[in-house]
């Protein structure tokens, strides 16, 4: 299946190194989703790869316009489609990267359409910023479209200002044009973000803007002082040092205020990212062969349904989180599922019957559905009887993977009394022992066994292999 694999992630993450890697991997090519690298003249202040870095693999879509050319999101989308189109004739998989997380959505899922506007608008919003602030858009903002004010960055004037004149040419909210478009891509998208430690990263941004200052930096920017009014170099690293030139902070301060503006843009690219359930996350601490590995295999268990089920306490989160991070198919827990009204009944050491459960079954089924469409799931669930697992898979189109769990019930007894925060006692263990139904067709594990074990059981499963 032709397949696009993206990359994302906060500046100074590993993107760039991290999808070389995916792509000779793949013997592929990558396409740039970095808005800040398609122009020629900026090569320091945005962390373009190195001549040999690029010689590894062949990119896309890197330093090949001018700052002096208008580019935008829908020109992308367009030429990068297009390439794509061209690549998947003779690649299985493509490798897209970049940090520019309205790009890549774009690219995924196409883009809306608005109405056209006059120039004149962003003039006079433009000006308004100036003379105003950047409050007096927010507060426009906030009155024509609420909707819209609070998705959005609210500090971010390029994203105010495209709003504004969107709702002052339509005179309609401009969220009432946004998620219209059908043109997502048909190829297989799978997306993963690199995570990292706040702090570390942090650290990571601090020392790259000092080696990109040993780099010349500040000479790149002086020679693009002439074209600082124009909208590409509108950006961090640069907007500061067009300061120093303009004698209106030292150098030292321009530095200073690069590495809080960095930590800054990153702290939102981490926030847009965590709104977005479709990217399977990476640690940045796992070496490259783990980091690939597991992209490996979430694209061999694309949308697998892997159920855990068993008596309470025999193991089923503990595996299935472990799994979840090997495989990269994301993990939920249907004790989650569970009213407040079930959890205090189990809490009162009543055992649940089958109305109790009915809802709760029907809850988890619909989750089920949504998950195989997306990503797949490693779900933890009891499903004590057959009758409750036939809830569970109506009308859930992929295969099951049903693994059924046990292990000495004194074990089990114990490991629930040494549970902390549950709402399931250990005196319903017993009630949960007697309704237990081992499901047919099933993989049978003990969870005595180490864990690397079990794991690889379900794994062999997984991959026939």
């Amino acid at each position: 299946m032709k397949t696009l694999l993206c990359i994302s992630g906060p500046t100074a993450s590993g993107k760039t190194s991290l999808a070389i890697d995916l792509a000779k991997t793949y013997q592929t090519e990558i396409i740039s989703v970095d808005s800040r690298q398609f122009y020629k003249e900026m090569s320091i202040g945005t962390a373009v790869p190195s001549e040999s870095k690029l010689k590894e693999v062949k990119h896309h879509l890197i330093q090949h316009k001018s700052v002096s050319e208008v580019y935008t999101l829908g020109d992308f989308v367009q030429e990068a489609r297009t390439i794509l189109d061209s690549l998947f004739e003779k690649h299985e998989f493509v490798v897209a990267v970049g940090g520019s997380s309205l790009f890549m959505d774009a690219l995924i899922n196409g883009i809306d359409e608005f109405p056209d506007t006059e120039p004149s608008i962003r003039n006079d919003l433009n000006m308004q910023l100036q003379k105003e602030g950047l409050k007096s858009l927010q507060d426009e903002l906030k009155r024509t479209d609420p909707i819209y004010y609070h998705k959005v960055d609210k500090n971010n004037p390029h994203r105010l200002i495209r709003a504004l004149e969107v709702c002052r040419s339509s005179n309609s909210p401009y969220s009432s044009f946004l998620n219209k478009s059908s043109n997502k891509l048909s190829y297989r998208v799978l997306h993963f973000g690199i995570e990292l430690e706040r702090a570390f990263l942090y650290g990571r941004i601090n020392e790259r803007v000092d080696l990109m200052v040993k780099g010349g930096l500040f000479e790149e920017v002086q020679h693009l002082v002439q074209h600082k009014e124009l909208n590409a170099l509108n950006t961090v690293g640069y907007k500061e040092i067009f300061s120093f030139f303009d004698n209106q902070i030292s150098r030292k301060n321009a530095i200073k205020e690069i590495k809080k503006n960095s930590r800054r843009y990153a702290k939102r690219q981490l926030t847009w990212y965590r709104k977005n359930e479709d990217i399977h996350w990476i640690g940045f601490e796992m070496s490259r062969s783990q980091q690939l590995q597991k992209i490996k295999s979430r694209i061999k268990n694309f949308r697998e349904i892997v159920i855990l089920t068993g008596v309470s306490g025999v193991g089923k989160t503990f595996l299935g989180q472990k799994l979840a991070e090997i495989t990269a198919i994301p993990f939920s827990d249907a004790d989650d599922f569970h009213p407040e009204t079930n959890k205090q009944k189990m809490k009162s050491g009543v055992p649940l019957n089958d109305q109790d459960r009915l809802p709760w079954l029907k809850h988890i089924n619909e989750h089920i559905k949504k998950s195989e469409i997306k990503h797949g799931i490693i779900l933890a669930c009891s499903a004590l009887k057959n009758e409750y697992r036939t809830v569970l898979q109506k009308d859930v189109e992929n295969k099951i993977i049903w693994v059924s769990l046990e292990a000495n019930p004194k074990l089990i007894h114990s490991r629930i009394q040494r549970r902390e925060k549950h709402f399931m006692p250990a005196t319903l263990l017993q009630s949960q022992l007697d309704t237990f139904e081992r499901p047919e067709h099933a993989l049978n594990l003990n969870t005595e066994k180490p864990a690397k074990d079990l794991c690889g059981a379900v794994l062999i499963k997984l991959y026939g292999k």
